[in-house]
């Protein structure tokens, strides 16, 4: 199941907004219970929140599919269109792709059904808003008759409000204080794999975040500063009803490790600095221009990390804004706050060999 939540927005969205946006959906998810293509309601949990039924696949990105759906897709989108004009509704926000799901099966999904409303609009004038957010799509992202096979990770997407992250979890649910993984400069979250793989058989759960506006997670508008980086992150943990961490950071995320150590004490138990690259060479690159600075942070990478990695690390380093990444390692140079928790730091390459690295978590829980 998908759980929406908005116990975490502002006052006003929850007393004014989210009861009406909650019945609204819930209303067109039962309306449209049985069509193909669209989730079933699972019902309501509180006042904040429902659960819907969850949809196996990727959200429609140019950067995952490119000009790669086949004709079949569109034609199947379409038909899921017509179920919902022959349920009276119109569906308002085909426009924007991440509300469309491609499944496992090169099949279209529909997940937002609050953009569907029951109002009397002239069937042609309804077909050609259709058809134009259609023809949009379609210029988009229609292409050869096979898509291109996706990444194996499992990546996981959280919606804060104002921001969406991507993450990974792996290792034991019944961990009480989860090891919390925060990656260098622009570096994507998978090149915890041999990390996240290790955290079962060490007894411990794992969960590695991309921070906003890096790796997989939303292009976020808002500052680079680590602490207010670190505040998306402690909400990311509210949302997760995980109550405290202990906290691994890598390069830049060793400044937002310390970050969320330094203004929420409570969250952090203890914190590991592994060493990443050197400061001095990014910074200098940094100062030629962004393209630099994407060949520096590649070239530093550990060696034995997989070709399937570096190609999800140059994916994502390719997408990040030039001006985001910039800005991060401006703040690289910057000197880190002095947490009052236990911390160490670990050097050699920790991300092929994490041995060393669920040891000294081991020492840090006792």
């Amino acid at each position: 199941m998908v759980v929406k939540d908005w116990s975490q927005r502002s006052a006003f969205v929850r007393h004014v907004v989210a009861p009406w946006l909650i019945r609204h959906e819930l209303a067109v998810l039962e309306r449209t219970r049985g069509l193909p293509g669209l989730p079933a309601p699972e019902g309501r949990i509180d006042a904040m929140a429902f659960a819907l039924e969850f949809v196996d696949g990727a959200a429609l990105r140019r950067r995952l599919y490119g000009r790669s759906l086949p004709t079949a897709f569109f034609i199947a989108l379409e038909g899921i269109l017509d179920g919902l004009r022959q349920r009276g509704l119109l569906y308002t926000d085909l426009r924007s792709p991440s509300n469309i799901m491609v499944a496992e099966t090169v099949a279209p999904a529909l997940v937002d059904l609050g953009s569907a409303f029951a109002v009397p609009v002239p069937r042609r004038f309804r077909r050609w808003l259709e058809r134009s957010a259609l023809e949009k799509l379609r210029a988009r992202f229609e292409g050869r008759d096979e898509i291109p096979p996706q990444t194996q990770i499992d990546y996981q997407q959280v919606d804060l409000g104002r921001e969406r992250l991507a993450m990974l979890d792996d290792g034991r649910e019944d961990d009480e204080v989860p090891v919390l993984l925060l990656a260098d400069l622009g570096v994507s979250i998978a090149v915890f794999e041999a990390v996240l793989a290790a955290a079962g058989p060490a007894g411990r759960r794992a969960l590695a975040v991309d921070l906003p506006g890096f790796g997989r997670s939303r292009a976020s508008r808002g500052s680079v500063q680590p602490t207010r980086l670190a505040a998306e992150i402690a909400l990311l943990l509210d949302a997760l009803r995980v109550s405290r961490v202990d906290v691994v950071g890598w390069g830049f995320g060793d400044r937002v490790a310390r970050a969320l150590a330094a203004s929420r004490p409570d969250r952090v138990r203890a914190g590991i600095t592994a060493s990443g690259a050197a400061v001095e060479p990014l910074v200098a690159a940094s100062s030629e221009s962004a393209e630099a600075l994407r060949r520096q942070v590649l070239a530093a990478l550990p060696p034995a990390l997989s070709s399937a990695v570096r190609d999800e690390v140059r994916q994502t380093l390719a997408v990040t804004v030039d001006a985001r990444l910039l800005g991060a390692c401006r703040r690289l140079a910057d000197a880190a706050p002095l947490p009052i928790q236990p911390w160490c730091q670990l050097d050699g390459d920790l991300l092929s060999d994490p041995v060393p690295l669920w040891r000294a978590l081991g020492e840090a829980g006792r």
